[in-house]
């Protein structure tokens, strides 16, 4: 699926956020995202490179993906998910991937999770002999469980 910018849109610049003047094209990439009945899916894109004036020229901030990543973000999220129901190599056999493409999925999803996560919400602390030794507590939330150091 090739995609095109729409004419006349200026670019997000990556570092800053805010829109800016397209420099040049890169090269086109292809993009994995969701298998639609099992075919893959990808997205063919040239990425445009920004001038920013505080942070140089940089590749423009894409809405499906992040850096150098060669995946969608809901790409990663759907073989995460899997990954948790399955073990690794059966969701690489079938959905016909690498393993390293399901290890950084996961390693994504669990980043993007304890950069995210917060104690609001708490409503149980446990504390065990073996935590207590070790300097940690166990609180537990409606719908996550995690530990905390003293």
């Amino acid at each position: 699926m090739t995609i095109e910018p729409r004419r006349n849109s200026r670019p997000i610049c990556p570092a800053c956020g805010t829109r800016r003047t397209v420099d040049d094209r890169r090269p086109q990439r292809l993009f994995e995202y969701l298998p639609v009945w099992s075919f893959k899916v990808y997205f063919r894109y040239a990425p445009r490179r920004v001038t920013c004036p505080e942070y140089g020229v940089k590749v423009e901030s894409l809405p499906w993906g992040y850096g150098k990543e060669r995946m969608t973000f809901s790409y990663q999220i759907f073989l995460s998910r899997w990954a948790k129901r399955l073990s690794w190599q059966e969701t690489v056999d079938i959905f016909k991937t690498s393993w390293d493409t399901v290890f950084r999925a996961v390693t994504f999803v669990v980043d993007y999770g304890l950069a995210h996560r917060s104690p609001e919400g708490v409503t149980e602390i446990g504390v065990d002999e073996i935590a207590v030794l070790a300097g940690l507590v166990t609180c537990r939330g409606p719908d996550r469980a995690f530990l905390a150091e003293e």
